[in-house]
């Protein structure tokens, strides 16, 4: 049981690790495109942009980032609490790629932030026919 999803940030030949939600499905992808939308909006008012790995979305950075946002957001209650305690004690996790966990409802989206001047791009890696381009 569950609605299983993994993503992964991509820029270039870098990769971030691949972040598993074992409760998100694809609404995992609704926070995905809001947190974005935020950090290009946040990231094109700089004065100085590229001058730090998030501004230049180094895509490790950026996951980083985006764990930490959305442990401040209403996704973060997207199963049945995943917040206790004020910790992440389920739902959430981490693997090397996106072989290394739990994707098999969803598969695994790999979302490119080189493309910064029209929609964040999503596309699927795994092949699974319940997860499609967005």
């Amino acid at each position: 049981m569950g609605d299983r999803i993994s993503i992964s940030f991509v820029n270039g030949d870098w990769k971030s690790p691949a972040f598993f939600s074992h409760w998100a499905g694809t609404s995992l992808l609704d926070a995905v495109e809001e947190y974005l939308n935020e950090l290009r909006e946040e990231t094109d008012a700089l004065e100085y942009p590229n001058s730090q790995p998030l501004d230049r979305l180094e895509p490790g950075t950026v996951m980083v980032d985006f764990i930490r946002w959305i442990t401040h957001t209403p996704y973060a209650e997207m199963s049945t609490g995943t917040l206790h305690r004020n910790r992440i004690t389920h739902n959430f996790y981490l693997g090397r790629d996106s072989e290394d966990g739990d994707n098999s409802d969803n598969g695994h989206v790999e979302i490119d932030l080189t493309d910064r001047n029209n929609e964040w791009m999503h596309y699927c890696h795994c092949g699974n026919p319940n997860c499609e381009a967005r």
